[in-house]
């Protein structure tokens, strides 16, 4: 039974006015922040579904709302009130009505009371997570907006960053080509020049035969300024191997001077880059330069081994020597030992230097060659 007329008419005005209340105030709230409006607002829902519920259970479902959307619109002890009163309405909605009749309804009113306040605890439980999951997302949205924006920071300072090494590499390549050009000359053209310099400075003294040698010498230097504009392999590299290339070398140099040169070389020794035998070669041309200009040796011994899979070029002379660390600056020497150092790191390889005053120099390149 729905109760008495009067009862029926209280239960049909309040829900209409509820609805329009909550009507209207959904669109407020939609609008405007939900503050002292929205408590305004779930106090007087709370108030005319706890009436209604009151004067006919059957309102108790207007009254469930309350357990869904109260933390939404309230804070503090007007959210506890409202649960409250929401457990009281709808424990008494399940239990016969108000007042609870006997001492049976009584109970029921009870134990509906302790039911629902556990079906509270678990929605707002639930809401907590949700709450709490809906935080940790907007947050992670957060932090990958901020990760983004850093991200295309980088980007963008990569590509700068970018643009700079190309730049810088490009100028590496110019620079290391200078050098390189500049080895080649001084390895080749300078030498030579020298060694016509010198044939010639003892032709003028009456030896006539170092007018042939100062030819040959400015036939080879030409030779090699051709090879060089062209960047081709050194000469002596061009029709053989870096065995017979470092003999006919010495052999040539021991042609132009009177340091006695002794020539050895293993049966067999691994290959190496056509790059390393070129350095091999200017190496030991250097080394022999040196030797003719600074050393004033009397012997010269130039050896090529295999120690395993490396092969070992020495020049040993019993010239003057000098201080390792310590050598002297000597007008037109540009590259020297320098540039021997760079030659043997530019392929991989090592170059020692063992010298002392009195005791002659000795020059290893060792680098790691290949068996055939």
């Amino acid at each position: 039974m729905l109760g008495t007329p009067a009862r029926i008419a209280t239960v049909i005005g309040g829900a209409v006015a509820a609805a329009a209340l909550h009507v209207g105030c959904v669109v407020l709230l939609a609008v405007h922040a939900p503050s002292r409006t929205a408590a305004l607002y779930l106090a007087v829902r709370t108030a005319i579904a706890f009436t209604m519920t009151w004067a006919n259970p059957f309102a108790a479902v207007f009254a469930l709302a309350g357990y869904f959307d109260s933390e939404r619109y309230a804070r503090g002890p007007l959210l506890w009130t409202v649960y409250g009163a929401t457990v009281v309405a709808m424990a008494g909605s399940q239990s016969g009505g108000f007042p609870p009749q006997g001492p049976l309804g009584w109970g029921m009113f009870a134990g509906l009371i302790m039911l629902h306040v556990a079906i509270l605890a678990m929605v707002m439980r639930m809401t907590h997570v949700e709450d709490r999951r809906a935080a940790e997302r907007e947050r992670t949205i957060v932090e990958l907006e901020q990760t983004n924006a850093r991200l295309e920071e980088a980007l963008a300072e990569n590509a700068a960053l970018q643009a700079q090494l190309v730049d810088q590499a490009r100028e590496a390549g110019v620079h290391a080509e200078r050098e390189r050009l500049a080895a080649e000359i001084h390895d080749t053209l300078a030498q030579s020049l020298t060694g016509i310099i010198t044939q010639l400075q003892a032709a003028r003294d009456g030896d006539e035969t170092r007018h042939d040698r100062a030819l040959v010498l400015a036939r080879e230097a030409l030779d090699e300024a051709r090879r060089s504009v062209r960047a081709l392999t050194p000469a002596p590299l061009a029709d053989s191997s870096l065995v017979p290339a470092l003999e006919s070398i010495v052999t040539r140099w021991s042609e132009h001077t009177i340091v006695k040169v002794d020539f050895v070389a293993t049966d067999e020794i691994p290959q190496l880059s056509a790059a390393a035998q070129s350095a091999a070669l200017r190496i030991v041309q250097e080394g022999l330069a040196n030797v003719a200009q600074h050393a004033d040796a009397e012997r010269v011994r130039v050896t090529v081994a295999a120690v395993g899979e490396d092969v070992v070029i020495d020049v040993r002379d019993d010239g003057v020597g000098f201080l390792v660390g310590e050598e002297p600056e000597r007008p037109g020497r540009g590259y020297g030992l320098a540039g021997m150092l760079r030659r043997a790191e530019g392929v991989g390889g090592t170059l020692a230097i063992e010298s002392a005053p009195g005791e002659g120099t000795a020059l290893s390149f060792r680098i790691r060659g290949r068996r055939s």
